[in-house]
């Protein structure tokens, strides 16, 4: 790779910083190389199929997590249970991990709340 896309990434991975800390010049490479070959509207399917963690989900409706699990309880949204969580003494189910797809959440920006 050049200084030039080198440098392009460098400067991707600083403007990305501020909605998703993670991002790197490394890991912002690798999601293109993933998407070499594919047709626009597969790239944006994968893309929207994506799964996000509960905090990324809630930043981008700008509400805290608890509203974004009353509305996965009230089925405004959909959830993904990726590992079942395991009942408490008080019959409470605890743990686990979930997930909302991104498609999920772009309805929700783009369409308002049911």
């Amino acid at each position: 790779m050049n200084r030039e896309a080198k440098r392009a990434l460098e400067i991707a991975a600083m403007s990305l910083k501020s909605i998703y800390p993670a991002a790197t010049p490394e890991g912002i490479e690798k999601m293109f190389k993933n998407n070499e070959g594919m047709s626009k509207k597969t790239a944006r399917q994968k893309q929207e199929d994506r799964l996000l963690r509960i905090k990324e989900a809630a930043e981008m409706l700008s509400v805290s997590p608890q509203t974004l699990g009353r509305y996965a309880r009230n089925k405004r949204l959909n959830k993904v249970e990726l590992t079942p969580g395991h009942p408490r003494n008080d019959g409470r189910i605890i743990g686990g991990a979930i997930r909302y797809k991104l498609s999920e959440i772009q309805r929700l920006i783009t369409g308002g709340l049911r």
